[in-house]
């Protein structure tokens, strides 16, 4: 049983026991809307979120933490669905109000810091998105440790942003670092390693050219990673096995790292 039927049982169980608007009910519910969105099905995530966010406005006000991580976890839906200037609006809007109630160096307000930093990058906004992304690579080294994942994810952004504004050897470089990290601390067949693996497969292509053999096995082993984590048909598989399969394929510039809270 995987994580996101897990929570929808737990929600259920909780539900009978202690009522639909429980703190636990709510909580199941959150991991469920997380794992939902994980496994590429964005608009079942976008129906939990919204209605997470309907009752934890009602319950706890809309500037409360947990009301926050619905509105941020919508806007995940939302860029999943095609609305990324959507997901925008409510990136920018969550950020400023995690910096004004929880400071700007909460984990929290950090990960919306890298979303933005996403969303800018999405919508064309590389200059911006850079900047953002800087920002928050430097405030979770201070703050989180240079070796943290979510540092670490702050330089995959950064990564896949300069190989978008044409810096190509300097994202490759970037890239080879994130995966190293991420080998190390969390282990090759990670969802995080294997994002850096496509990522540095998208960013050797670009370096090097499509025939490169290097980066076809990286593919390769990003889409078979994937597939045996999400399913053959999520995105990040079919992504990554359209890169696999050669000179003719088409690719954007890696996948920059959106986060859930």
């Amino acid at each position: 049983m995987g994580c996101r039927q897990l929570s929808l049982s737990a929600a259920e169980r909780f539900t009978s026991a202690l009522g639909d608007e429980a703190d636990d009910t709510l909580s199941a519910l959150h991991l469920a809307a997380i794992a939902t969105w994980e496994l590429g099905d964005y608009a079942e995530a976008a129906d939990l979120n919204s209605q997470l966010l309907r009752v934890r406005e009602r319950l706890y006000g809309p500037e409360a933490p947990a009301t926050l991580s619905s509105r941020s976890n919508l806007a995940l839906s939302l860029a999943g669905l095609g609305d990324a200037n959507g997901a925008l609006r409510v990136d920018e809007e969550v950020l400023a109000i995690r910096e004004r109630v929880l400071g700007p160096d909460h984990p929290d307000t950090l990960a919306s810091l890298g979303n933005l930093a996403v969303r800018l990058l999405q919508v064309g906004d590389v200059p911006r998105a850079r900047a953002v992304a800087e920002r928050q690579i430097e405030r979770n080294g201070l703050v989180l440790g240079e070796n943290h994942p979510a540092t670490l994810a702050g330089l995959s952004n950064l990564a896949v942003i300069l190989g978008a504004a044409g810096d190509v050897a300097r994202s490759v470089e970037l890239h080879e670092t994130v995966i190293d990290g991420r080998r190390r601390l969390l282990g090759p067949q990670h969802p995080d390693t294997l994002n850096s693996t496509y990522g540095l497969a998208v960013a050797l292509v670009d370096l090097r050219g499509p025939g490169d053999t290097e980066a076809l096995s990286l593919a390769q082993e990003a889409a078979v990673g994937f597939a045996h984590l999400y399913g053959d048909d999520h995105p990040s598989a079919v992504r990554a096995r359209q890169l696999a399969a050669g000179p003719d394929a088409v690719r954007g510039h890696g996948s920059p790292e959106a986060v859930p809270t």
